[in-house]
């Protein structure tokens, strides 16, 4: 437990042990405060800036057999931020909402809510020289805007808006090593991931004339969404020969392509396509020599209907 100035308090716990052959580990936190997002006023108290901050995470590992390991880890967090503001205030647009053309800025009550939340399970396993892993996953973020009275916002910044962002993304990861030989070992793996990322606002607004002068006290809603979808997938091989045992020779190739428009700096040529190409080769021969070629292509998704 923990606790201090601007009314925080952290309680948290944590759990670990072992039952037969699977190890866990639990943990959880709470935060509070006052003082959630830093105080715009010259004063020691904020004025609306409490926040609860609740955090999760879990470890699960279990030994299947003596060739296979299979492993959990999940994390949880939901964060909610009153948005600080600033008495004294007044509306300087002029405008009349439902009748109302003044509002105390210290009742301003804007709110964000931040949510996280991910898993991943991982499948460990060795048959005679070859070792892999392979993993699952996935992860949801989201951000909620809330105006509270939607007068207070209209009056001050000429628009009220509700908005609501969304990210999730899955995908599967594997890596595999094949020792041929003491001193040969071959590697591969892979990563694919889809992400897929929604968003929707309501906004309300004053109508007005060409001129932009107020025709009406009745807010208008406006409602807009939409989504925009990305992959991002990889694969590399790697070929390692001991030569002696202070060298060791290494061969690389991968391959990185990310859906659609590529992103690269001023550094890197790129083709007609848009794909940008990294080369490179580096030997060193102090204690070992490394060769390493790679190849990468990065493309990311350019807006709304840029779906693979």
């Amino acid at each position: 437990m923990y606790g201090g100035s601007q009314s925080t308090l952290q309680p948290s716990a944590e759990w670990d042990g072992t039952v037969s052959q699977v190890d866990y580990y639990f943990t959880g936190e709470y935060l509070q405060n006052a003082e959630g997002i830093e105080n715009p006023a010259p004063t020691r108290n904020a004025i609306h800036d409490d926040s609860q901050q609740p955090r999760g995470f879990a470890y699960v590992s279990g030994i299947i057999d003596p060739t296979s390991r299979l492993t959990a880890i999940l994390g949880t967090s939901r964060s909610g931020f009153q948005i600080p503001q600033v008495a004294g205030q007044t509306p300087s647009l002029g405008l009349t909402v439902n009748g109302v053309s003044d509002f105390p800025s210290a009742l301003i009550n804007e709110t964000q809510t931040q949510i996280n939340n991910y898993g991943i399970l991982a499948w460990q396993k060795r048959v005679g020289d070859i070792d892999f892993q392979l993993a699952g996953f996935s992860r949801y973020s989201s951000a909620y805007f809330s105006p509270g009275d939607p007068i207070a916002d209209i009056l001050f910044n000429g628009i009220a808006q509700t908005a609501y962002r969304q990210s999730w993304a899955s995908g599967v990861q594997g890596d595999g090593s094949w020792r041929a030989s003491p001193e040969h070992t071959l590697r591969s793996g892979f990563y694919v991931q889809r992400e897929r990322s929604p968003f929707s606002s309501t906004s309300n607004v004053l109508p007005v004339d060409e001129t932009g002068a107020q025709t009406s006290d009745q807010p208008l809603s406006i409602f807009s969404s939409g989504s925009k979808t990305g992959w991002i997938y990889s694969y590399y091989l790697q070929d390692e020969w001991k030569i002696v045992p202070a060298v060791t020779l290494k061969f690389r190739r991968a391959l990185r392509p990310v859906c659609r428009v590529c992103q690269r700096t001023a550094a890197q040529p790129a083709d007609q396509s848009g794909m940008a190409a990294d080369r490179g080769d580096d030997i060193q021969a102090w204690l070992f020599a490394l060769f390493h070629t790679a190849f990468v292509r990065a493309c990311r998704v350019a807006g709304p209907r840029s779906c693979c």
